[in-house]
């Protein structure tokens, strides 16, 4: 495939995806934005587990953070501010306090250590 070609492809589904939500109903635009959250937190697990070679079982936890703190902002004021950019830097935050309790160690204890973390967090929340 050409450079041009992908370009026009990008931009026909970006088109697409942009026009959806006034081409269909309001049930297709709710799938649709869960289908993209769901497939975002399974590409970032990939990144981890896949190219990193870190399996962890307290990816949720940063999931769990943005999503409470967007849902949180979001009730006391909407806006692109309280819906994108503060729930991805508290999730930042999260994983840096844990990531620089949890990068020292590797293999098993990793796995478990980052168990820990989420347990903490569920029994937190």
């Amino acid at each position: 495939m050409t450079r041009v070609a992908r370009v026009a492809a990008t931009l026909v589904v970006l088109g697409v995806v942009a026009a959806f939500p006034w081409l269909a109903g309001n049930y297709p635009v709710k799938l649709l934005q869960e289908i993209l959250i769901w497939s975002i937190f399974a590409m970032s697990l990939d990144l981890l587990m896949g190219y990193a070679g870190m399996v962890s079982f307290g990816h949720s936890a940063f999931f769990g953070i943005g999503a409470y703190v967007a849902g949180y902002l979001l009730k006391q004021s909407p806006g692109l501010l309280a819906a994108l950019v503060l729930p991805g830097l508290a999730a930042a935050l999260g994983a840096l306090v844990i990531g620089f309790c949890s990068i020292r160690v590797s293999g098993v204890y990793f796995i478990m250590l980052t168990l820990a973390f989420s347990q903490m967090f569920w029994a937190y929340v």
